[in-house]
């Protein structure tokens, strides 16, 4: 069964957390001696802009070497990360408030971060037993998708439909009882406006799912392919086939 770990304050997310994987965590202390036995540690240090630390962003860490029926399938969320002294710039706990911390079983992982006006995807982070493996990550523009909502029975243009990227969907665990009713936490938000048209920048290249959601018609989604510094234009969407 796969675990979803996830740290922060998750507002409606909070809801679909089924099981945690003893011992995996996120934002944890740093050094190999307290790593819990059956687990390795990973550590990125997130930049932007040159070189400065990361500051307010989402990630998502995935297996990408084992599906959700492995027990050891884990995935590592965090809606927002932020300094934890906000209020005391010289706090040595904000120093360090551009790394991310994750023990994790052994495997090789996937990271998306989702920053304000820049994101990026690494791949082949492999975490080894007992060991910390350390990466860097520099934050860039990245791709961005747009398009038009229409509404299933009128084929009209549909405004007030919310469009976004899941943070708990589209990473190889997709619990069958997902609904975007207790899930509207995203790593990126849209809404669509007066013409249906809406618009989701600073996505990493690569394959995300979208999710076009509206209480009293139901959802649609889709998988699209981003690439780096291009804007990708979707064919019109239906909502109100679920």
């Amino acid at each position: 069964m796969a675990a979803i770990r996830r740290g922060g304050t998750l507002g409606a997310v909070a809801a679909l957390v089924s099981v945690l994987a003893a011992g995996c965590s996120g934002n944890g202390a740093k050094g190999s001696k307290d790593i819990p036995k059956g687990f390795g540690r990973l550590e990125v240090d997130v930049r932007r802009d040159g070189g400065k630390h990361a500051i307010r962003f989402s990630y998502v860490i995935y297996p990408t070497d084992r599906t959700s029926e492995d027990p050891k399938f884990t995935i590592v969320l965090e809606p927002l990360k932020d300094f934890p002294n906000p209020y005391d710039a010289n706090d040595p706990a904000n120093r360090t408030a551009n790394v991310i911390v994750a023990n994790l079983p052994p495997g090789t992982y996937g990271l998306d971060v989702f920053g304000v006006g820049a994101c990026g995807r690494v791949r082949d982070l492999v975490v080894k037993e007992g060991d910390m493996t350390a990466a860097r990550l520099n934050l860039e523009p990245g791709g961005a998708v747009s398009g038009t909502v229409l509404g299933e029975a009128s084929g009209e243009p549909l405004p007030g439909v919310l469009v976004f990227r899941p943070l708990d969907r589209g990473y190889g665990s997709d619990p069958k009882e997902w609904d975007p009713k207790t899930a509207t936490e995203g790593s990126r938000v849209s809404r669509t406006g007066d013409t249906g048209s809406y618009y989701i920048p600073n996505l990493p290249a690569g394959e995300h799912l979208l999710v076009f959601y509206m209480p009293e018609l139901g959802w649609t989604e889709r998988t699209v392919k981003v690439l780096e510094g291009k804007k990708l234009v979707l064919n019109p969407v239906a909502v109100g086939a679920r």
